[in-house]
């Protein structure tokens, strides 16, 4: 997404335009990501793995679901 004001959006995005423009609240940065503590360390590590071709989405997210829980 843009992230100045006076810079022309993509096509593809033109639709969403004016539902970010007209948004009421925000996210925090990264969605919190960096807040996450011990999960943020596993988090990156396994999503290293998964896009480097190291796992698959299922073991991804399976082992997400593990370290979620602990």
């Amino acid at each position: 997404m843009p992230v100045t004001l006076d810079t022309d959006w993509p096509e593809i995005l033109e639709e969403v335009k004016s539902l970010f423009e007209g948004a009421t609240k925000h996210h925090s940065w990264a969605c919190k990501i960096w807040d996450g503590g011990d999960l943020t360390t596993i988090a990156f590590s396994e999503f290293t793995k998964l896009i480097s071709g190291g796992m698959t989405a299922d073991k991804f997210v399976n082992n997400m679901k593990a370290a979620a829980t602990k």
